[in-house]
């Protein structure tokens, strides 16, 4: 299908809330009300409750969000076509116990559906001879977007979670352009293009209290209480809620304005302490001057924090008043920190390092071994004290997913002198290193449910061998052995203190659900073909 989105356009992407859910956090179940489990499987969407079992498992406790979704292919009368059941396109997205998910019509359609999460009431939020895609809910509000898919077009619109309610909320359709969308509690903040340029508005849910913020095209917004900022290709500006107080924050004439792009990293600008952080490019010299600054919010006392030709300073987290910089050299990276309501505060903290995470008082960042492919982990309080050594010279397999903390403890895999992949924890001022991964074979860290680490283990050098899933303490005690059996068992996801999983045996999928700590699996659902899982709720 030859189509244009146009999302290049769009620098703001909203979160789903969904994903709290995929990622662990809350929406886990309770006996009293046991979660609803959504997964796909064969390109169609499933329910089925957390308490569910193998001989219970069946189409009172698992339903199809799409009626139609057993067979391969259908007809839509309405349509006059025919059209692929599976293939939601999307994530479903999850609010007020609705799902609301996208299904693409091998004509070029897609439409977007609402059910509640045991597959009832399912209806038709939008269907047009267009292409809709849904952005976000709001509420009882689902946003989308529409594109005219012989234009190109594309508008906004908002709907209730029911069917009724459907609004326009931009009505000026370009080519290529879709409206750049942002959310503050049930306010909506969007651009609505009048050509090349745009206009950039706030109003309610369903589209009335409009009110204008700027007359350019919004590329990005952040919030701080009662105030906006936002971002609009090389200018940045704040204003009230209300569309009062508005203040340019940075122009071209400000050292370039607020615009950057280093190896290709998208704009850049932050809020800390009641002031605004960016970077600049000033191109008025040989070679160019990157500069990192701070503004009030009020547009008041501008800083120059850091100025260079050489080094490009991004900002990779904030800490109260300190920003935390990673200082790219061009040969190297340094970890340093500035005071972004001071001028002169440059703090180094870590020489020859790049930035891994920060927790708490501390942050970590890693630099290359001295031997190839092998890279060594480094802790150091904000203030730059109690410079420690957190792993000695270890082989990851990926440096980029080398560990994360929980509990205080820093979480790493290393290719041990046995040749095996083994996962380890240590205390973030350096003490306590500990040997997790107990099982035979390679290792893959997969997630910490509380104070657990879990992990799949394969034929060593072998990445496509069968797995086993295990668990352990983050100190090394209470290992286990979710599955007992010879059986493939693969990682799903988690939710609450329990974790999914698969397990291959005589040509079923099985989908089983069992506690970290351990203690007897349920089966949710077996059948010939794989799942992934979107959610709990």
């Amino acid at each position: 299908m030859n189509k244009k989105t146009g999302w290049a356009e769009i620098l703001i992407v909203c979160m789903l809330a969904m994903l709290a859910a995929c990622s662990g956090g809350g929406g886990g179940g309770s006996a009293a009300v046991p979660a609803q489990i959504l997964f796909e499987e064969n390109s169609n969407i499933y329910s089925v409750k957390e308490n569910g079992s193998a001989s219970s498992v069946a189409v009172a406790d698992t339903l199809e969000i799409e009626t139609t979704a057993r067979w391969v292919t259908g007809y839509d009368a309405t349509r006059n076509t025919n059209y692929y059941t599976g293939d939601p396109y999307s994530q479903p997205m999850v609010q007020n116990g609705r799902a609301v998910y996208r299904q693409r019509y091998n004509t070029g359609y897609d439409d977007i559906y609402a059910a509640n999460l045991d597959g009832s009431q399912r209806v038709s939020l939008a269907a047009t001879a267009d292409m809709e895609k849904p952005f976000a809910m709001v509420g009882d509000r689902l946003i989308y977007t529409v594109m005219n898919t012989s234009t190109f077009n594309q508008n906004l619109r908002s709907v209730r979670l029911d069917g009724s309610g459907d609004v326009a909320i931009t009505t000026l359709p370009f080519p290529d352009r879709a409206a750049a969308v942002a959310f503050v509690g049930t306010k909506l903040i969007f651009t609505e293009y009048t050509g090349v340029t745009g206009n950039t508005y706030i109003c309610d849910a369903d589209g009335s209290n409009r009110v204008t913020l700027w007359n350019k095209s919004l590329y990005s917004v952040q919030v701080s209480g009662n105030r906006l900022v936002l971002f609009a290709g090389t200018q940045l500006a704040a204003v009230n809620l209300d569309g009062t107080g508005f203040v340019a924050l940075a122009t071209n004439a400000n050292g370039g304005g607020a615009s950057i792009t280093y190896s290709g990293q998208s704009p850049f600008f932050g809020i800390a302490a009641g002031r605004v952080f960016y970077n600049s490019i000033d191109t008025s010299t040989t070679p160019s001057t990157i500069r990192l600054h701070s503004v009030a919010l009020d547009g008041t006392n501008p800083l120059v924090l850091a100025s260079s030709t050489t080094v490009y300073p991004h900002v990779m987290s904030v800490s109260g008043s300190k920003l935390i910089v990673n200082e790219n050299t061009g040969s190297a990276f340094n970890i340093v920190s500035y005071d972004i309501s001071q001028a002169d505060s440059r703090l180094l903290l870590l020489g020859n390092h790049k930035f891994m995470f920060q927790s708490g008082n501390r942050l970590a960042g890693f630099m290359a071994g001295n031997t190839v492919n092998t890279y060594i982990v480094s802790a150091v309080n904000l203030d730059g004290s109690e410079l420690t050594l957190l792993t000695p010279e270890i082989n990851p397999v990926d440096i980029f997913h080398l560990g994360y903390t929980s509990n205080g403890k820093f979480i790493y895999s290393h290719k041990a002198a046995s040749g095996q992949i083994e996962g380890y924890s240590v205390n973030l001022d350096g003490t306590g290193t500990t040997l997790l991964t107990t099982a035979a074979g390679d290792k893959e860290l997969m997630a910490i449910l509380g104070n657990r680490l879990v992990y799949q283990s394969y034929a060593t050098g072998n990445t496509s061998a069968t797995r086993n899933l295990y668990g352990v303490n983050l100190d090394g005690t209470g290992a286990i052995d979710y599955a007992t059996t010879s059986a493939d068992e693969r990682y799903l996801g988690k939710f609450a203190d329990k974790l999914l999983y698969t397990s291959l045996a005589a040509g079923n999928v099985e989908m089983k659900l069992v506690p970290a700590a351990g203690g007897a699996a349920v089966t949710l659902q077996s059948s010939a073909n794989g799942k992934s899982f979107i959610g709990a709720f």
